[in-house]
């Protein structure tokens, strides 16, 4: 879509959908090729940037998860609203 076309679509503030698309449907799909190679190299990186956090970083984020958790374990059992239903009237 030529950025005429959108400008103009924001000014009419008409819906994406009704500016057509003049782009040849084979031209779409090379764009769009090469999108999981991206979205793998931008894991590949994310986990080299964790992996490279020094040991400290690790062991804070450690100690917040296990407090986390515990303080996440204890306030639901005391705070369940399964827990707390009333029980069930037997019918017979």
């Amino acid at each position: 879509m030529s950025m005429d076309k959108l400008r103009s679509q924001l000014l009419r503030r008409k819906p994406l959908a009704e500016v057509e698309d003049d782009t040849p449907a084979d031209e779409r799909l090379t764009n769009s090729l090469g999108l999981w190679q991206l979205t793998a190299i931008g894991v590949v990186f994310s986990g080299w940037l964790i992996l490279s956090l020094p040991w400290e970083t690790w062991l804070r984020f450690g100690v917040w998860l296990v407090l986390g958790l515990i303080v996440y374990f204890f306030s639901s059992r005391t705070h369940s609203k399964l827990e707390n239903l009333p029980e069930p009237v037997p019918h017979g």
